[in-house]
């Protein structure tokens, strides 16, 4: 994956639809569960195995889940990393646009 210039940003399976159509319209800073310039991260992969990837790279999440903030991790410290990484579990995240 070469570098990108500014934010890159992840479509979790339920906007995997909009990441694809995102992709297909020409943007080059989204990928998604089974992006082929993502490996580490299938199609299928469980929230809590794919943030820890995600908050490692410095990806955007477009997400739908509401719950998304909130969910506690089951396993060692790497997931609590993550969630602190990428700000879930603040009280509020601010909307940003794509341009």
């Amino acid at each position: 994956m070469s570098p990108q210039p500014g934010p890159v940003y992840f479509a979790d399976e339920n906007t995997l639809g909009l990441g694809k159509l995102l992709q297909r319209s020409g943007r080059v800073d989204v990928r998604y569960p089974g992006h082929e310039d993502l490996p580490e991260i299938p199609l299928g992969t469980a929230d809590l195995d794919w943030m820890p990837v995600v908050a490692r790279l410095d990806f955007v999440v477009l997400t739908r889940d509401k719950h998304i903030r909130t969910r506690q991790p089951s396993y060692g410290s790497t997931a609590s990393m993550a969630s602190d990484r990428c700000g879930w579990g603040r009280s509020k995240i601010s909307d940003r646009r794509i341009n």
